[in-house]
């Protein structure tokens, strides 16, 4: 994963679809602003083995090692939106 000049919003978007974090949410709680150039080598573990991603770290070790970043579990308060209900409308 490459990026150049892209804020921290968009690491937290690219990493909520990764299948690494199982369909968690990720909230961004680094505090940093502005717009960064990172690369992040990792192997994925959801795909075949390729020959030559096997000294890559896992996704979670790569975001540590190569970023300086990690992932914590913990409880926060994250937007949802909540359907009570679904009418058709009426065709008069």
């Amino acid at each position: 994963m490459i990026a150049n000049g892209a804020p921290m919003s968009l690491l937290v978007m690219r990493l909520s679809v990764m299948p690494e974090v199982q369909g968690h949410p990720i909230v961004d709680h680094t505090g940093m602003t502005g717009e960064y150039n990172w690369k992040l080598d990792w192997a994925p573990e959801l795909s075949a083995p390729a020959a030559d991603a096997s000294d890559l770290p896992s996704l979670l070790e790569a975001l540590q090692q190569q970023l300086g970043l990690r992932l914590v579990a913990t409880k926060t308060a994250v937007p949802a939106i909540q359907v009570d209900s679904i009418i058709r409308p009426s065709r008069d």
